[in-house]
């Protein structure tokens, strides 16, 4: 069923779905009282306030001096900028409010971890290392950020962030120092900081025990499976054809030896494909074709079944579009009685994260943050991941287009 579009609303209550997404109007203002309800002093407020409606409001760069021109006040760039780089308010709080905002308008159906690589010129902002970026296939100067996004039907949003600090940032107490970087914070390895980026809002905020979504190609897919099944979160993994599994599905029982690649598994496995429209849930005129596959595997080197040593059982879903180098997907999840083609469905959400971290990301600042405090950047992402909130929030009332195949 196609979504309404902005005719479809009474007249007010569609202007003042416009108003809110663009930063203005009774709505807007509601939601920045939740939101910075936190904020121990009014100026803070207000300072919230103005930097939340220039991010949805200013064009082009989101710098204190451009948010600064929303109330034609130049003065207020020093104060903008004491606000999120100097200021003593704590983000936490109201990253939570934003959430509880966001999950009581529009209740996820999914939590996805998302990575995001942030270009910078200068060697000095908090986290910035030489990075190598699959997507761009090259080495650059950047920030490497973690968000966790809720995913709802309509809707896509970050709601926490991570700045993942490499040991040269956290062992070099000059560099700790010029940026700020609390002292409590320690050095951990990329797989646990993935899971505790996911699992730290969602257990100390009490959110919903939803699947969670996160791209595990370039992980240990064994210890990340670990943390989520230990606190007890539904997973979802995508991962590599090179991926070692046990197979345990009856179908196959005797015929693939135990520790096999994922790749390998399928050959054998080749005769089990389904046919499906593709891409998973989208709705076009001429819909193509494609495979699906799934499999019950099981983590490790093959213990006994029953042993202390054994893993849980998960399952190993396949797909792609007919013809083109089947598979393009591959993804592990523990949620075993979940029908293949809803996890394929369910997996898109990673796409559509980039999709909207380039989109409405670029569009509220998500890459603008100039400065180079850690509390800076975290207070920057903060304010953001509201406007990403009030945007998205005010899109029911304008005209939705189904996505491109």
């Amino acid at each position: 069923m196609s979504n309404p579009g902005i005719n479809s609303f009474p007249p007010a209550q569609a202007l003042d779905g416009v108003r809110f997404s663009r930063g203005a109007g009774p709505a807007f203002e509601e939601f920045c009282d939740r939101v910075l309800a936190s904020l121990p002093r009014s100026d803070q407020r207000r300072y919230g306030r103005q930097y939340l409606g220039g991010l949805l409001q200013v064009e082009g760069r989101k710098s204190s001096r451009n948010l600064s021109t929303l109330n034609g006040r130049h003065p207020d760039e020093q104060r903008l900028h004491h606000f999120v780089n100097a200021s003593s308010w704590q983000w936490e709080p109201v990253r939570r409010a934003a959430a509880s905002y966001l999950l009581t308008a529009a209740p996820p159906v999914a939590w996805v971890i998302g990575s995001l690589h942030i270009r910078k010129y200068g060697r000095h902002a908090a986290g910035v290392e030489r990075r190598y970026v699959p997507g761009l296939g090259q080495t650059i100067n950047a920030q490497l950020a973690l968000g966790l996004w809720a995913s709802s039907v309509n809707l896509l949003v970050p709601v926490d962030w991570t700045l993942v600090l490499s040991r040269h940032w956290l062992e070099d107490p000059v560099r700790r120092a010029r940026v700020a970087i609390p002292p409590h914070l320690t050095w951990s390895p990329l797989v646990d900081s993935v899971a505790h980026s996911a699992l730290h809002p969602l257990q100390a905020w009490n959110l919903p025990a939803l699947p969670v979504v996160v791209d595990a190609r370039e992980l240990d897919v064994e210890l990340l499976a670990g943390h989520f099944q230990r606190a007890a979160f539904p997973v979802l993994m995508r991962i590599g054809e090179h991926q070692r599994l046990t197979v345990t599905d009856p179908a196959l029982r005797g015929v693939c030896p135990p520790n096999l690649p994922v790749h390998r598994i399928l050959h054998v496995f080749r005769h089990g494909r389904r046919l499906i429209g593709w891409p998973p849930g989208a709705r076009l005129a001429a819909p193509q074709t494609g495979l699906e596959a799934s499999v019950r595997v099981r983590l490790g080197s093959g213990a006994p079944q029953g042993s202390a040593d054994e893993g849980g059982e998960y399952l190993l879903v396949a797909g792609g579009r007919r013809g083109h180098g089947w598979p393009s997907e591959l993804w592990l999840t523990d949620m075993t009685a979940m029908p293949p083609s809803l996890i394929l469905r369910m997996g898109t959400a990673l796409q559509r994260v980039s999709q909207e971290a380039a989109l409405t990301g670029d569009y509220v600042g998500l890459r603008d943050f100039s400065g180079r405090s850690y509390a800076g950047w975290h207070r920057h992402m903060t304010l953001v991941s509201a406007a990403f909130a009030a945007a998205a929030l005010g899109r029911p009332y304008f005209a939705r287009q189904e996505p491109a195949a």
